[in-house]
């Protein structure tokens, strides 16, 4: 199974639109957002993948109350908000997931090896890295874009617990 793994919008919603529809182009089945969608517009174009979607907040969002709505009015998205924190704790195609917006909350759980894969966001910066545990840390990097002016998200393939970078450029 394919994800698509996305972070940090920051209200570019244009690139949001490319991730959403790069996604549905590689049929990928599970959409995740580590974080700083922003405003509710984003959940209305997240609406247009072709599967679940599953997201966290971050440190930058506005109309929390909006964004709850809309994602409880959803059909495809689901909000994971509980208890003070953010998290995303589930398995996807039997590999246990773990997100979370803050880069010092995923190392910490990663470090247990109680999961596969491990994804943050917030600092803007692609990476990826295997622990000697096995565990995978994602960071999809921001699709409002690093410090070089990068825009990119990826694509996580379940089976073979592959990455592809997906870079995506202003039209």
């Amino acid at each position: 199974m394919k994800v698509l793994i996305t972070s940090d919008a920051h209200d570019r919603w244009d690139f949001l639109e490319q991730a959403v529809n790069q996604g549905n182009v590689a049929n990928c089945e599970v959409m995740l957002f580590a974080g700083d969608l922003i405003s509710p517009t984003g959940i209305t174009i997240m609406e247009n993948f072709n599967g679940k979607v599953h997201f966290v907040l971050g440190n930058n969002e506005g109309e929390l109350v909006k964004l709850t709505r809309m994602s409880d009015a959803s059909k495809n998205i689901a909000l994971h908000y509980e208890y003070g924190q953010s998290v995303f704790d589930e398995k996807i195609d039997e590999l246990s997931f773990y997100m979370n917006h803050y880069p010092t909350f995923v190392h910490n759980a990663a470090q247990t090896g109680k999961y596969d894969v491990c994804v943050y966001g917030h600092d803007h910066m692609y990476h990826t890295e295997i622990l000697p545990n096995g565990t995978l840390v994602l960071n999809p990097g921001a699709l409002k874009g690093d410090k070089e002016g990068q825009v990119t998200c990826m694509i996580f393939d379940t089976k073979d617990k592959s990455v592809q970078k997906i870079e995506l450029t202003s039209i």
